[in-house]
């Protein structure tokens, strides 16, 4: 992932791979982008959760699953934000309960994966 260098003084250097600060870039992006998109989607929820003519028929969304995904879409932004905060801090990619890293292919299917897939297939404790 990343390595030191040790200066003349005696002080070390984190050394990033060139590689990996164009993957955090792109992962940036692709938060970002989903970030949009959902924070779109949760005021088209909360409008329809507001307006009162919206019909409760099979066509029509019922305020109660559109309250439904809003609390989903939620969790997912708090999920996104949380990743974002790790990209800025340097310690994207990284498992938070374990400290190993997360594998790429798991990365480039949920970029704000937390866990490495050993600790998400553990039974949930609180965290």
């Amino acid at each position: 992932m990343t390595r030191t260098n040790n200066l003349a003084d005696g002080q070390e250097r984190l050394v990033i791979p060139p590689a990996r600060i164009a993957a955090e870039r792109a992962y940036r992006v692709q938060l970002m982008t989903q970030r949009g998109r959902l924070k779109q989607l949760c005021a088209e929820l909360q409008n329809m959760r507001s307006d009162d003519s919206v019909r409760l028929d099979a066509s029509k969304i019922t305020h109660l699953e559109a309250a439904a995904q809003l609390e989903n879409i939620e969790a997912r932004l708090d999920s996104i934000d949380l990743a974002l905060s790790r990209l800025r801090e340097g310690q994207f990619g990284l498992c938070v309960e374990c400290g190993n890293e997360i594998p790429t292919e798991r990365l480039e299917a949920r970029p704000d994966a937390s866990l490495c897939v050993p600790c998400c297939q553990q039974p949930r404790r609180s965290r």
